[in-house]
């Protein structure tokens, strides 16, 4: 079986999409995903349907929809704001307690379906870090269940600077304060075969990947630089999409 391992970065998950198509539009498909932050956002949309609904999703996104106005305001402007705006967006963070998430939720929770991530996977593990307990844990969808489905998938991506993230009596933060490259779980899975890691320079812990593993491990980076983790304008997604297609499928010119 091959493994799919998806890193946290923001706006730079736009990357992993086209990756994905590129990989998909070449007969790679994959049941085992272990993600981080955006990466684990992006792997919920994937098994849900597939790598082209996760290229649309991003060609299409729309971040009023994710998001308060004066904060998407924020992320699509290309960092054109003035120092004042910048400010306004800032005070409103910490009037609020943070980013409110509840539009989110309400984008993952119309989007994504459960009963299709089970079906098409036999692994799903979330990334996450619990700051009541100061542990990270790596979650398995199945064993959480659809009730809690978007609860971890927003505590994954849940940045300081977002509302505080509380499932059952626990909070929690982003999946890079613990792991956000969590390939490690694939190294133990006798069914897997080969791991497809997808790295897109998100600021985060992660562990060096193995040189001596059984596992055949491919690791796919960027070429260029990507965009900055917050900058969601449509011109930087559209590039970063473009760019992880071009760079997949050079890689798997590469394999053969």
């Amino acid at each position: 079986m091959d493994a799919l391992v998806l890193e946290g970065g923001g706006a730079k998950g736009a990357y992993e999409a086209g990756v994905l198509k590129a990989l998909e539009d070449n007969g790679l498909k994959f049941r085992a995903v272990s993600a981080s932050s955006i990466g684990s956002l992006n792997a919920g949309f994937y098994l849900s349907r597939d790598a082209k609904a996760l290229w649309d999703f991003w060609e299409n996104l729309n971040v009023y929809e994710c998001f308060e106005k004066e904060i998407a305001d924020f992320v699509s402007s290309k960092d054109d704001m003035n120092f004042s705006e910048k400010f306004k967006v800032f005070s409103k963070i910490i009037k609020d307690k943070g980013v409110n998430t509840s539009f989110l939720k309400n984008v993952l929770e119309d989007r994504l379906s459960f009963d299709k991530i089970l079906e098409n996977s036999d692994y799903f593990y979330i990334s996450t870090f619990n700051l009541s307990n100061l542990k990270g844990e790596l979650v398995e969808v199945r064993d959480i269940g659809e009730e809690k489905l978007t609860d971890y998938l927003i505590a994954s991506s849940s940045l300081p600077v977002f509302e505080k993230k509380e499932i059952e009596g626990d909070t929690y933060l982003d999946g890079a304060f613990s792991n956000n490259l969590p390939f490690e779980i694939f190294l133990e899975k006798e069914d897997v075969d080969r791991i497809f890691i997808i790295e897109i320079e998100g600021i985060g812990i992660k562990n060096i990947l193995p040189k001596d593993s059984k596992k055949t491990i491919y690791n796919i980076k960027a070429s260029e630089e990507l965009t900055k983790s917050y900058d969601f304008s449509k011109e930087s997604i559209k590039r970063s999409m473009d760019l992880g297609y071009k760079d997949a499928s050079a890689f798997l010119k590469s394999l053969k």
